[in-house]
């Protein structure tokens, strides 16, 4: 064992590290902290869309299958959620970037990379129609496993809270199934 001191290449390293310097790309040479950013706004947006259309579909297909059990929207909901779970997303992912950004499966439906290109002073609409080609399908990817989990949870969580005495309740009191769902449960 020999000991150099702190005067080596990982002292200075973690020294660099800790001030917040995290060196340069090896690829492009910029800065890695400014690699990381610019991709996280992205990562930010992407997780923020799926974690909107997860709540957008999860609530109202949880709190439906709670309020009409055993019916066969129900039942059919609660198959095609535990399908849907038990797929992992990063297969499903390939899948569809395999068959809906190739033309040679006949389905070049969404472009296969990167977040398009928007041309200087495009309005908003032009925008939003480059920009939701490119992310749907990732944005599709990263909600599915949680819109399962969600609805699932919600559905469970409904259906113990139809049994409570306030429920009954505003049953007794001639309250419209959905009234109570929406505005009790």
């Amino acid at each position: 064992f020999a000991w150099n001191g702190t005067d080596n290449q990982y002292h200075h390293w973690l020294t660099s590290l800790l001030s917040g310097d995290l060196g340069n790309s090896l690829e492009n040479r910029r800065p890695v902290g400014q690699e990381i950013l610019r991709a996280a706004k992205w990562t930010a947006l992407i997780n923020g869309f799926a974690l909107l259309l997860v709540y957008l579909i999860a609530i109202p297909q949880g709190l439906y299958a709670a309020g009409y059990r055993g019916s066969w929207f129900d039942r059919l909901s609660t198959t095609g959620l535990f399908i849907l779970f038990g797929i992992p997303s990063f297969w499903l992912a390939t899948l569809m970037a395999n068959f809906l950004t190739t033309p040679a499966f006949g389905f070049d439906l969404f472009p296969s990379m990167g977040v398009g290109t928007v041309p200087e002073g495009a309005s908003f609409f032009t925008l939003l129609k480059i920009r939701a080609g490119h992310l749907f399908l990732p944005i599709v990817c990263m909600a599915y496993p949680s819109w399962a989990y969600v609805s699932r949870h919600l559905r469970s969580s409904a259906v113990l809270e139809l049994d409570r005495a306030y429920v009954k309740t505003a049953r007794l009191k001639g309250l419209s199934r959905s009234a109570i769902l929406w505005q009790h449960v």
